[in-house]
């Protein structure tokens, strides 16, 4: 399994990266520090999970999960310090998944994630 984190806050994503490699274990984890470089990976590589920061780089994580939402129905959690309701909606609506507020506990970040892998895997059956 292929995670995709996209966050430009080296120490945040670092500890995304642990978090995903405990919600799938032998999953092969890749950072992007902006969303530039995010959709670069995600073309190149693809992605079997995402993990996208809003506020990073443009383009921003709206307009990345808007962009790949165009071609693939990856499973997409928003991880943001906005807890606005507006920019929840906005991320639902640019095609997000999962929503989940920094600062996050991590056992609740490995739950959802291993919750939209779940998910994923049962859709592709």
């Amino acid at each position: 399994m292929k995670v995709l984190i996209a966050d430009d806050a080296p120490d945040i994503a670092k500890m995304v990266a642990f978090g995903a490699r405990m919600a799938c274990p032998g999953c092969r984890v890749t950072i992007a520090g902006d969303g530039a470089a995010a959709l670069q990976h995600f073309a190149e590589d693809g992605a079997d999970l995402v993990v996208l920061d809003v506020s990073m780089p443009p383009p921003n994580g709206f307009e990345v999960c808007r962009r790949i939402r165009e071609t693939s129905q990856v499973p997409i959690l928003m991880l943001t310090v906005r807890e606005d309701i507006v920019d929840k909606v906005r991320a639902f609506d640019s095609g997000a998944d999962d929503y989940l507020t920094k600062p996050y506990d991590q056992l609740e970040l490995v739950a959802r994630l291993r919750a939209l892998t779940r998910r994923a895997s049962t859709s592709r059956r």
